[in-house]
């Protein structure tokens, strides 16, 4: 989650080997260098109170309305992955302890960060396609699984229909009266997640 932006004011490009370099070589020049570090995860600091949020492992799975969490942005389905400077582990229980420690320390104040990833029950309209999410029975982050059925909406006369115009006028006039659904399912614990609304086979 966190990653070397610069070495001494300077941008470094991607690549172990030459970021190393970069700072071998200013240490040996000058004995001291400056290295600016970048994540992509969220930072929120909390003043003293409660931080409105419910917690299942470190996966937040509520946040109370009009509440502090709530307030700064952290949603459903965010991952706490430190309280200040330390890692945590996937227990709400170790979460707000360390919470609760560093506000006593640091006169009420905590930082905490957030990894965001997409909460399943928040997803309002599921993809035709596989989606990256954080699976709300078994809580792991996966690229779901899917898998695809088709329905013929027609009565058995229509579908004598359907024949004939597979015949006479060919594949696009049937299969605009047959829908797709796409079912996902977590890869981890093979449970349901959501489904897709129908499309027709076609695309249209």
């Amino acid at each position: 989650a966190w990653h070397i932006a610069a070495v001494n004011g300077v941008k470094v490009p991607k690549g172990e080997d030459i970021t190393s370099r970069m700072i071998q070589s200013s240490l040996a020049a000058s004995g001291e260098v400056v290295v600016t570090f970048s994540t992509s995860l969220r930072m929120v600091t909390f003043p003293q109170g409660p931080l409105g949020m419910t917690l299942e492992g470190n996966r937040v799975v509520s946040t109370t309305t009009g509440g502090m969490a709530e307030r700064a942005g952290v949603k459903p389905g965010f991952l706490v992955v430190y309280v200040g400077s330390e890692k945590v582990p996937a227990s709400c229980d170790v979460i707000i302890a360390k919470i609760q420690r560093q506000q006593q320390q640091q006169s009420g104040r905590v930082t905490v960060f957030y990894e965001e990833h997409r909460n399943p029950a928040a997803l309002t309209e599921w993809p035709s396609s596989s989606v990256t999410v954080v699976c709300h029975h078994c809580y792991k982050t996966v690229r779901t699984k899917t898998k695809s059925t088709t329905n013929c909406e027609c009565t058995p006369p229509g579908c004598c229909c359907c024949a004939m115009c597979w015949f006479f006028i060919g594949f696009f006039s049937l299969c605009c009266l047959l829908r797709v659904r796409v079912t996902h399912s977590c890869p981890q614990c093979n449970k349901y997640l959501g489904k897709s609304s129908d499309t027709n086979c076609c695309g249209c």
